[in-house]
C-alpha cells in the first residue's frame, strides 16, 4: 500500500511539473478570464495544451489508465465505454477509448450524444481534463442516464479543488471523483520554483479560491467597464458576435445585473449596436 502511494504521489506531481512547464496553467490578474460558467477567475488551465505535446499526453494516458484499472478491480466489473463532454475532455477520452479498447461516447453541452449508441444497461466512466465545481460531470451522467446507462465516477487529470468532490458526493445518486493530480500547496510551490508563477499571484489565486462569487462580484465592481474592453471586440458592423461578456451579468452574476444595467446601454450606445438587447432594456 505504501509504494502505491508513493507511486500516485510521484505521479501527481510529475503532473503538476508538466502542466507549469508547458504553459497549461496561467494567472492574469488585470484581465481575468471569463469561464463557460460565464464567471471571472485570474487563473485558468487550459487543457488543450497538453494536446500539443504527444510525450505528456501519453504519460497522462498511462496514469489515468492506471486509475481506472484500480477502479475496475474495486467494483470487479470492466467498463463498458468511456464518456465526456465535447471539445475539453474529448482527446483523453479518445486516448484512453484507444488504450482500453472500448468505446468513446461525446455528450454535447446541450445534451446530445455522439459516438457509441448501444448504451441500454451499460456502465462507463467519465474521463475529464479538470474538474472544478462537478456540474460538467452532473451533466455527462444525466444524459448517460436518459439513455439507460450508468456513469457513476469521473477521472480527471487536475481537480482545482474548488468542491467538484463534494458536491458530487452530494448527488443522488452520489458520483466518485478521483484525479491524477491535485491543485493543491504543492501545485503553486511547483509553480513558484519553476518561476511560471509570483508570490503576489499566488495570493491573489488563494483568495479566490476561498469564494471565486465573492471575488469576480469585488473585481467587477471595483472594475466596472473591464467587460466594456472585452465587448468591443465582440461588435462587429453594429451586430454582437458573442453574447459572453454580456452574459457574464445574466448567467455569471445576475445579482449584479440591476446596478450594472445603465452602465451596459451606454457601453451598447457608445458601441453603434444596431440590435436589441431585450435582457438589459437596450434599443438602438
Amino acid at each position: 500500500m505504501k509504494n502505491l502511494d508513493k507511486e500516485r504521489k510521484d505521479r501527481s506531481k510529475s503532473t503538476k511539473e508538466k502542466i507549469h512547464e508547458l504553459g497549461i496553467y496561467s494567472v492574469r490578474l488585470s484581465e481575468p478570464f471569463i469561464y463557460s460558467s460565464r464567471m471571472l477567475s485570474p487563473d485558468k488551465v487550459d487543457m488543450t495544451l497538453a494536446i500539443g505535446s504527444p510525450d505528456f499526453m501519453g504519460l497522462l494516458t498511462v496514469y489515468l489508465v492506471y486509475e481506472i484499472n484500480q477502479i475496475q478491480a474495486e467494483r470487479g466489473e470492466k467498463y463498458d465505454f468511456v464518456v465526456g463532454l465535447e471539445r475539453g475532455d474529448v482527446p483523453f477520452g479518445s486516448w484512453i477509448s484507444q488504450a482500453l479498447r472500448i468505446p468513446q461516447v461525446i455528450v454535447g453541452k446541450d445534451g446530445t450524444v455522439e459516438g457509441y449508441k448501444d448504451l441500454d444497461g451499460k456502465n462507463g466512466i467519465n474521463v475529464g481534463d479538470v474538474s472544478t465545481t462537478g456540474k460538467s460531470s452532473r451533466q455527462v451522467a444525466e444524459a448517460m442516464s436518459a439513455r439507460g446507462a450508468v456513469v457513476d465516477r469521473q477521472i480527471v487529470v487536475l481537480d482545482r479543488d474548488q468542491g467538484a468532490a463534494e458536491n458530487l458526493a452530494a448527488l443522488e445518486p452520489p458520483i466518485e471523483l478521483r484525479c491524477v493530480s491535485r491543485m493543491d500547496d504543492e501545485f503553486f510551490r511547483i509553480g513558484l520554483k519553476a518561476k511560471r508563477i509570483v508570490r503576489e499571484e499566488m495570493e491573489v489565486v488563494k483568495k479566490y479560491r476561498s469564494d471565486p462569487r465573492a471575488w469576480g462580484q469585488r473585481f467587477l465592481r471595483e472594475n466596472p467597464d473591464y467587460l466594456m474592453k472585452c465587448l468591443r471586440s465582440h461588435v462587429k458592423d453594429g451586430k454582437i458576435t458573442s453574447y459572453r461578456d454580456l452574459e457574464v451579468f445574466t448567467e455569471g452574476y445576475p445579482e449584479l445585473k440591476p446596478e450594472f444595467e445603465d452602465r451596459v446601454r451606454g457601453w451598447l450606445r457608445d458601441l453603434n449596436v444596431a440590435e436589441e438587447v431585450p435582457e438589459f432594456g437596450y434599443k438602438p
